[in-house]
């Protein structure tokens, strides 16, 4: 097991993919404590931060499909207080099965499903979508990866590009392999430090950051392409964007509800329900106006208390908890599940009050 104290998400849980640009490695096992928790990361044989289940929807199943980025994989927080599986407790009869993956743009989340999603026969597909954090889908390249992008014809039709990935530099695909080999053998101390001295080397000696510590100390030979740019679990760790931008939010919005309705479209034709999730004012509204299916969490996450610690910029395990109950009450009240609440007399019985 990789224990990797210094980042919220050991690298060592993610992998380069020629049709995602990355994902998550399955069967890896990988622990964090930084949040001051131990957190285990723990990715089941399909490549994603769940249980084992089944392609095939078990009988008398209600199916929920969740994609997303860090904040549905469950950036810094235990799985068992995660929202997808609280979600899933709430609910007696529904599957929830999280496809969220840490650094995932709207874009890499349709392909996702595509490739993936829509083999577990889902019911119904919730996307949540929290920020435009880097303009990742209006990108096909975001922390030294290459990704995937979907760019908009004339006609409004969605236009495929770098697929596959084509874009990775030599470098830092030798750095990740280098860096994975190591991080599971009994040498890797001695790389780990020595990827330190390296790198401090090259950014010119004198006392580290901390944050720099943190990192080179647990991540060794990694650590050192993090002076051409970070990598998307040490920025989404840090807050570091990944550098210029260069469009309007109108441009940005734009292209992500065409990816969403798309998202929407796609799920009817395998005869499931869509929901987009979101707390960003702009994208309900326009989600609205197509049509789309909204569940509106900005009053649920408005807590200044549910912040994770020392700025890293994610939910703590209160907010999931919170945030659970707001989706169970509006996926219930709206009819798209159909299922009663949990009454109090419920709940007494079960332990919960």
């Amino acid at each position: 097991m990789d224990k990797t104290w210094g980042l919220a998400v050991p690298p060592q849980v993610g992998m380069l993919d020629d049709e995602l640009g990355w994902k998550l490695r399955p069967g890896v096992i990988a622990e964090s404590k930084r949040t001051g928790v131990k957190v285990v990361y723990r990715i089941n044989s399909k490549g994603l931060r769940d249980a084992e289940a089944t392609y095939e929807k078990p009988p008398g199943v209600y199916r929920i499909v969740m994609l997303g980025d860090s904040r549905t994989f469950g950036f810094g927080v235990r799985e068992e207080q995660h929202f997808p599986k609280l979600l899933q407790g709430y609910l007696p009869g529904v599957e929830v099965i999280n496809m969220g993956v840490d650094g995932f743009g709207v874009d890499q989340n349709l392909l996702f499903l595509r490739h993936e999603g829509f083999k577990y026969e889902p019911d119904l597909v919730i996307s949540y979508v929290p920020h435009f954090k880097d303009e990742r889908h209006m990108h096909d390249r975001r922390w030294n990866m290459g990704k995937p992008m979907f760019e908009v014809a004339e006609d409004g039709a969605l236009v495929l590009t770098n697929s596959p990935v084509a874009n990775n530099d030599a470098w830092y695909v030798a750095i990740r392999r280098v860096d994975r080999f190591l991080s599971v053998s009994r040498a890797y101390a001695i790389f780990r430090d020595m990827g330190m001295m390296i790198t401090l080397a090259l950014k010119g000696g004198g006392a580290p950051h901390a944050h720099d510590t943190e990192a080179l100390r647990d991540n060794g030979l990694g650590s050192v392409a993090g002076l051409f740019g970070p990598s998307a679990a040490y920025a989404e760790s840090h807050g570091q964007s990944s550098g210029r931008q260069g469009y309007t939010e109108q441009e940005v919005l734009d292209r992500a509800v065409a990816i969403i309705e798309q998202k929407s479209k796609e799920a009817r034709e395998h005869g499931a329900e869509y929901i987009c999730m979101t707390q960003l004012y702009g994208l309900i509204e326009a989600c609205e106006e197509k049509g789309i299916n909204v569940l509106d969490v900005r009053s649920v996450l408005s807590n200044a208390l549910f912040k994770l610690p020392d700025g890293l910029g994610h939910i703590n395990e209160a907010g999931q908890g919170a945030l659970a109950w707001e989706m169970t009450r509006q996926l219930v009240n709206s009819g798209i599940i159909p299922l009663e609440p949990p009454s109090e007399e419920d709940l007494k019985r079960s332990g919960g009050v």
